[in-house]
């Protein structure tokens, strides 16, 4: 899976060891084609990949967006097909529309779901988790999640066994040269990487990669966040639920964890905020 010494020229380089890069070079090298694989951290998924609500998304996040519900629902078959294993069903997901704040209402959210097939079914979770007087309408839905580690084992797996994927860990990109057709990748190691295509695929950092290779910066809302991972004092039968559709929160099972819940709030789980054309150092989070 990993190697020290980058004398062989690859057709791909893809930049960014998260699930969309690391995909990719599944896809490719089970094409047949050699691809490398460059991650800056120590080990792969450890961004976004980690960091997130492990929501795998049908649409109900996205009521005042068609097309980018379009976007998720198309890329479902494909994750089902590669990383079925690592699917959370096994919960009860509600989506709730807050009666005050909200961007759109009960009438608008079921009209959006019913015009593109989405099942809603009026449900109320107890009122420990939710006071049924704050929303003007809940409904349980069907959208899963993916356990983290059973993905990221998964991935590893399907990396290990492919013998065109390399992965290069602890090592980035520093500078790229055009020469015709190739392209000459010095790394932060020392070694010097050819190859026929370049993925960038690196997320917060694209458009520092994509300056590299002479594009221009890529402007973008770069935001520092904290989802705290809450523990169950006793056992609670698997739940999640996201109030709509505003400054609200969301509370998610944590994979398959029986006692895990990641918080997440629109507002108050953004600790700093940044715009511009690359990502900046944050400062160290204080507990």
């Amino acid at each position: 899976m990993e190697g020290s010494i980058l004398e062989t020229k690859q057709q791909v380089l893809i930049i960014g060891g998260g699930i969309f890069g690391l995909t990719a070079a599944i896809v490719l090298g089970e094409a047949g084609i050699k691809v490398a694989v460059v991650e800056k951290e120590e080990d792969i998924m450890l961004g976004a990949s980690l960091v997130n609500q492990n929501r795998i998304h049908y649409g109900y996040h996205y009521p005042r967006s068609k097309d980018t519900c379009l976007e998720s629902l198309e890329g479902l078959d494909s994750f089902k097909d590669f990383y079925n294993d690592s699917i959370f069903t096994a919960f009860k997901k509600y989506y709730a529309i807050a009666k005050e704040g909200s961007h759109i209402d009960a009438n608008q959210f079921h009209a959006f779901c019913d015009n593109l097939g989405l099942h809603l079914e009026e449900a109320y979770p107890d009122e420990a988790v939710l006071r049924k007087e704050m929303v003007e309408q809940c409904w349980l839905t069907y959208e899963p999640i993916f356990d983290y580690n059973i993905l990221k084992k998964q991935v590893i797996y399907r990396v290990a066994m492919n013998k065109n994927i390399s992965v290069f860990r602890n090592v980035q990109p520093v500078s790229i040269e055009l020469v015709g057709s190739e392209k000459k990748v010095k790394l932060s190691s020392g070694h010097t990487l050819v190859c026929d295509t370049i993925v960038n695929a690196t997320y917060a950092s694209i458009s520092e990669t994509a300056q590299l290779i002479g594009q221009d910066p890529i402007p973008a809302k770069y935001q520092l966040c904290l989802l705290p991972i809450l523990s169950t004092a006793k056992k609670l039968d698997s739940f999640g639920i996201t109030i709509m559709d505003g400054p609200f929160c969301s509370l998610m099972p944590k994979g398959i964890s029986p006692d895990q819940f990641i918080l997440y709030h629109v507002k108050h789980s953004v600790l700093e905020t940044h715009v511009g054309d690359k990502n900046i150092p944050w400062m160290p989070i204080k507990g």
